[in-house]
This record gives structure tokens, C-alpha cells and sequence, in this order.
């Protein structure tokens, strides 16, 4: 989720099929979300842990690679922070959510200069969400 950007509900849904270089060498996975198709650049990285995953686990093409709820995710995300906090001590990590991972791989997007219309069709942010055609404040 935020290596790319997903949604929890898109998280969940990503198979193998979803995989795809549209024809250069680049991975890109293709999200279906809002009614909408988007195609979110994956990293190199992270593309290769996936391949990994689904030989390893023998996951069927258009199987999830994430093969539970919604809910689920966001527990997982809920635990990891409380361990971080326990860890450190530091309570910020107490306010981290799955959105906050989202909001985050926006601002580092923002951060490297990618012109707001790309980041707009790769987050799929609806400019119906925000109407002076600017992110989010802060972002």
C-alpha cells in the first residue's frame, strides 16, 4: 500500500493478472477502483517481491495476493504501529493509518516534482473531491 499508493480496498484486490510493463520495461499495476481504471507505477523493488510471493505460494493469476479483508489490513497496519510505538516510545506513530500511508506516498510524489495532473490520475484522487483543482492542503 505504500510503496504505490493503494486504497486498503484496492490492496486486497491486486492479483498477478493486475501486473503489467504496457509495453516498455516499467511495472505498472492496474487498479480498478471509483468505476475507474488506473494504471500505478510499482516499484522495481516491490514487483519483485510479489513475483517472489506468487511462485512461492503458488498464487493463482487472478487470485488476490493479499488474500484477506479489508478489515484485516487495516488491523495489521493498527498492530504494526503500536509496535512501533512500544518500540520508541514516540505516540505520532499512534495517529498512523492506512490512509496516512496513502497520504504520505502523495506527498513524497509531490516532493519529486511529479506535475499534480499525473499524481491526480495515478492516486485516482477525484477532482470532484476537490474542487480548486489543487491536492489537498499540506500534500
Amino acid at each position: 500500500m505504500a510503496k504505490c499508493g493503494l486504497r486498503v480496498g484496492e490492496t486486497v484486490r491486486v492479483s498477478p493478472d493486475d501486473i503489467t510493463t504496457s509495453g516498455g520495461e516499467n511495472p505498472y499495476l492496474q487498479v480498478e477502483s471509483l468505476g475507474k481504471t488506473r494504471e500505478v507505477p510499482l516499484p522495481h523493488s516491490l514487483h519483485t517481491e510479489i513475483q517472489d510471493y506468487v511462485g512461492e505460494h503458488q498464487t493463482e493469476s487472478t487470485e488476490s495476493i493479499v488474500d484477506r479483508s479489508e478489515r484485516t489490513v487495516s488491523r495489521w497496519v493498527n498492530e504494526a504501529t503500536e509496535e512501533c510505538y512500544e518500540d520508541t516510545g514516540d505516540e505520532t506513530w499512534l495517529d498512523l493509518s492506512t490512509l496516512n500511508l496513502r497520504d504520505a506516498w502523495i506527498r513524497l510524489l509531490v516532493t519529486k516534482g511529479v506535475p499534480e495532473r499525473n499524481i491526480k490520475e495515478i492516486s485516482g484522487i477525484d477532482t470532484d473531491m476537490h474542487p480548486s483543482g489543487q491536492l489537498k492542503q499540506g500534500w
